[in-house]
C-alpha cells in the first residue's frame, strides 16, 4: 500500500501549482510524508477507474480539493 488517503487539487499552471505545494511544506507534521504527483491532463484523463467489476470513464478536471 503506498497510501493512506491520497488528495487531489486542479490547478491550471505550474506556477499555481508551486505556490500550493509550498503552503503544504510547510504544514506537514514532524512525522509526516507527503508525496507530490504532478499529472497533466491528459494523463488524467486516461486514468482507469475500477469499482467493484465495473470500469467507469474518469472524472472531469477537479475545480477544488478532493478527498477520494
Amino acid at each position: 500500500m503506498l497510501q493512506y488517503s491520497v488528495y487531489a487539487r486542479y490547478c491550471s499552471s505550474e506556477e499555481l501549482a508551486t505556490a500550493h505545494r509550498s503552503q503544504i511544506r510547510m504544514v506537514v507534521p514532524a512525522r509526516g510524508q507527503v508525496r507530490f504527483l504532478n499529472v497533466t491532463d491528459h494523463q488524467f484523463g486516461k486514468m482507469e477507474i475500477h469499482y467493484e467489476k465495473s470500469v467507469l470513464p474518469p472524472e472531469n478536471k477537479p475545480s477544488q480539493m478532493l478527498l477520494f
